[in-house]
């Protein structure tokens, strides 16, 4: 059975502009601040001036067209210039996260095939140079390194190797998430499509000229980046963490004049119960609040009793999609799709069509046939159903993806992780609810003679980021199967009754 709710309206105007630079940058905006960090405040000359700093480092005249560029640069102001420059000169900007490991790093490196790679040299003990030095050495990639130690001053190194095939297309963005196998995936949408997004995100947080938000979605997916660009497009300030520091990010918040919030729940309560402690009317003053990248209860928001003003609303997404719909969190969880989105369910699933739908996955055309049909409609993966109202109520996700405090965990990543270690045998790992991450990460192994579970977890935390890494790792006889599979519900089961029993 099929429910379609098609909105009469026209769909978002983009005007064609040659380069995102055109399109964001806008004179009235010159002197306006629209990005803070811990210690620094930038406007949007601040930007200019730095684009041109490295348009002379690239040359005004470089090409690089059909062109993948790697970005690992934490630094805003660094991360957002290059993030205009690659575009301007044709390039494809391809972000990679600091949060990912030497695993994560090259298994991105080798399906992107980047010819240039800008990276810190480390970060919080890891040494990223090195590892893309490996990686290109690794695989005899003819390619262009670019090392900094903050993002600022950069030096060149060209390696000489098997030259990488150009892109027919060029200004698009590859942005690469977990697949269902822990195999990469590289979303790939092009400018037209980030614009698209820009036009759909400040209506789903009521983004106004002289807003002043805290801004918590990293900048290296969709919604951090294309927040980051709004900011700068329409002339509001965007607060952004240098690094996850709960007393900075209160001081920060105070410093800015901080009105709104757009944050993971789990990271808006570790601010929230630090400020209660330190300083209550941070949070008292935040007029309205934006939660996205984890489900929220029914009911759950009015735990913030500081906040009894507050409007808080959620904001679902998919990188695929882009922002798409939101809810009233103090109301039930129905949600209201944008303006630019057709959407049906077929099937008790949820799917999407509109302009702001990503191109392919890269280089995945079987992956991309799954769930992008020939007619344009997306297939979100989500079960859902529709209201008489035509609202979206989410039941649950097809697949088993784990989302932990807003990060996105591929169960098969981790038991790959967790078999490759020399003593056990077989993994499973599935999701289990959390009450501050929303869900928690537990593997259960079956071990081909004694394993010390500690030494489980420091191998994983040396091989995955540390949010992939299990929270809990249970030893059993042997994985439940179902059909030739294995039986995640029965082990779910098992993890709740554990968890009653623990609480008796």
């Amino acid at each position: 059975m099929c429910h379609l709710v098609i909105y009469i309206m026209p769909f978002l105007e983009v005007i064609r502009m040659n380069t995102l630079i055109d399109y964001c940058m806008k004179k009235e905006h010159l002197n306006r601040v629209v990005i803070s960090t811990f210690d620094h405040d930038y406007t949007v000359q601040d930007i200019e001036q730095l684009n041109n700093e490295f348009l002379d480092m690239l040359g005004p005249t470089s090409d690089l067209t059909g062109k993948r560029v790697a970005l690992l640069v934490p630094q805003t102001l660094a991360y957002i210039s290059l993030v205009f420059v690659i575009n301007k000169l044709g390039g494809t900007v391809i972000p990679l996260s600091p949060q990912h490991r030497e695993g994560d790093l090259s298994a991105i490196l080798s399906s992107a095939s980047p010819h240039m790679i800008f990276t810190i040299k480390h970060l919080n003990g890891m040494p990223y140079s090195d590892v893309m030095k490996e990686w290109i050495r690794g695989n005899n990639a003819e390619c262009t390194l670019f090392e900094s130690e903050e993002g600022m001053d950069w030096k060149r190194t060209d390696f000489e190797g098997k030259q990488a095939v150009k892109d027919t297309f060029d200004r698009h963005f590859i942005l690469f998430t977990s697949g269902s196998t822990g195999v990469p995936k590289g979303v790939v949408m092009g400018q037209e499509v980030i614009i698209h997004h820009m036009g759909i995100i400040p209506r789903l947080i009521n983004g106004q000229e002289g807003d002043r938000y805290l801004h918590i979605p990293p900048q290296t997916v969709a919604f951090g980046l294309v927040g980051i660009l709004c900011a700068i497009h329409l002339g509001y300030r965007v607060a952004i963490p240098n690094q996850f520091d709960l007393p900075k990010i209160m001081n920060m918040m105070n410093r800015v004049g901080v009105q709104k919030v757009v944050s993971t729940p789990s990271i808006l309560k570790g601010m929230y119960n630090l400020s209660k402690a330190i300083d209550p009317l941070v949070f008292q003053n935040i007029k309205e609040c934006y939660l996205a990248g984890e489900m929220v209860n029914p009911g759950e928001v009015n735990e913030f009793t500081l906040m009894e003003k507050t409007k808080f609303i959620g904001v679902y997404g998919i990188t695929e999609a882009g922002g798409i719909m939101t809810c009233d969190l103090r109301g039930e969880l129905e949600w209201d799709v944008d303006e630019v989105y057709q959407f049906k369910v077929v099937e008790e699933e949820l799917f999407l069509k509109s302009p702001a739908i990503f191109t392919c996955y890269y280089n995945q055309l079987g992956m991309t046939k799954e769930v992008l049909q020939e007619d344009g409609w997306f297939q979100t993966g989500d079960l859902a159903y529709l209201t008489p109202e035509h609202k979206v109520v989410i039941q649950g996700r097809k697949k088993d993806v784990i989302k932990k405090g807003g990060q996105q965990v591929i169960p098969g990543e981790v038991e790959k992780t967790l078999e490759n270690y020399k003593s056990v045998k077989q993994a499973a790992v599935i999701g289990a609810p959390h009450s501050v991450y929303g869900e928690q990460v537990v593997a259960y192994i079956v071990a081909e003679q004694d394993v010390n579970t500690k030494e489980l977890y420091h191998y994983c935390a040396n091989k995955i980021a540390a949010y992939k890494v299990p929270d809990h790792i249970e030893l059993i006889d042997e994985i439940p199967m179902t059909s030739g599979k294995t039986d995640k519900n029965t082990l779910r089961k098992r993890f709740k009754n554990k968890e009653k029993t623990l609480k008796k």
